[in-house]
Formats: C-alpha cells, sequence, structure tokens
C-alpha cells in the first residue's frame, strides 16, 4: 500500500511539473509569434537589397526550445535586376533573424540562378542553398 501511494505522489509531481513546463512553453511560443509580427512588419517597410521594390515576400517564425530563442526567417524573391553582361534575372534570397536581439541576420542567404551572391550563417561561410539549409535547420526545429 505505501509503494502504491509513493508511486502515485511521484506521478502526480511529474505531471504537474511536465504541465508547467508545456504552459511555459505555450507562452513563449506565443510571445514569440508575437515579437515575430512586429519584426515581420519592420523588415516589410525597409529596401532590400540591390534596390528591389515590392518584393515577394515569406515568413516562418519558430520558437527553439533547446536554444531558448525565437527565430523568424524571411523569403524573398524581387526582380527581374539587371545583371552581368546585359543578362535580366531574378535575386532571390533568406534571411535569419533572432527576433529578440540583433537586428542584423544570425544568417542571409543571396543568389541567382547563376551565382550565390552571399551566404552565411553567424561566423560559418556557405557556397550554396543546400549548404545554407543544412546551417539554418538547428535554429528552424528543436
Amino acid at each position: 500500500m505505501k509503494t502504491t501511494a509513493g508511486l502515485l505522489i511521484i506521478l502526480t509531481v511529474l505531471f504537474a511539473a511536465h504541465s508547467a513546463n508545456a504552459q511555459s512553453t505555450l507562452a513563449l511560443q506565443e510571445k514569440c509569434s508575437e515579437g515575430a509580427k512586429r519584426l515581420e512588419t519592420e523588415k516589410m517597410n525597409q529596401p532590400y537589397p540591390y534596390g528591389a521594390a515590392n518584393p515577394c515576400l515569406s515568413f516562418q517564425n519558430h520558437y527553439n526550445g533547446r536554444l531558448d530563442r525565437c527565430f523568424l526567417r524571411v523569403g524573398y524573391i524581387f526582380g527581374p535586376q539587371e545583371g552581368e553582361h546585359g543578362q535580366t534575372h531574378m535575386m532571390y534570397g533568406d534571411s535569419l533573424f533572432d527576433v529578440f536581439e540583433d537586428s542584423k541576420p544570425v544568417g542571409e542567404l543571396v543568389y541567382t540562378i547563376y551565382r550565390t551572391l552571399r551566404c552565411y550563417v553567424k561566423d560559418t561561410q556557405c557556397k550554396s542553398r543546400d549548404e545554407f539549409e543544412a546551417l539554418v535547420r538547428p535554429y528552424m526545429e528543436q
């Protein structure tokens, strides 16, 4: 009987701790979403690289519990832009921001179908979209 009562107390404490942690995580996710919406509005009103006007934007926010950080990923397409040798092409980009930290991107990828113009995440340089995706994945997953 004592063993059953002790086990019941332990399970109750564990359930209460899990429930409190789930509520805390939900509150952090909501705060992340609200902060990301504010940052989205800010980014929508900023000029984009290379003098582009009216880019097509996409936004994805994520609260990363392991890092205890909120990230916003902004994708953009704009063009056509005049490039090398009179070629006209579309420009593509992805930026990763820490919502509540620095306004400078954590990572950025800017490219055309011809070449990668800029690619980095933190202090790591990359050469392709695939490398960028691999570097960004730990920020946008839990």
